[in-house]
């Protein structure tokens, strides 16, 4: 029987500006500075790695950030 590794893979988006392909964690676009939009999807990455770093892995521990209906304001998950 295979053995399962569970973990955390950082999603993407990509950028409605310029369709640059942008870690989950970043708010800006790393080519055109573009904001991620209030209501954008997030994407599986081509090469799903699993996160090691100690403060990825604690702020994915926490669940999503929120995105307020009203004024579009993103909140990390942290601060609820």
């Amino acid at each position: 029987m295979p053995q399962e590794t569970l973990g955390y893979v950082e999603m993407e988006w990509t950028c409605r500006r310029c369709g640059t392909k942008n870690p989950g964690l970043a708010k800006q676009c790393a080519k055109c500075g573009a904001q991620m939009e209030a209501d954008q999807q997030f994407e599986k990455p081509a090469e799903q790695q699993l996160i090691t770093d100690a403060a990825k892995l604690a702020q994915a521990g926490q669940g999503a950030d929120v995105h307020c209906p009203y004024c579009g304001t993103q909140t990390l998950a942290a601060a609820i």
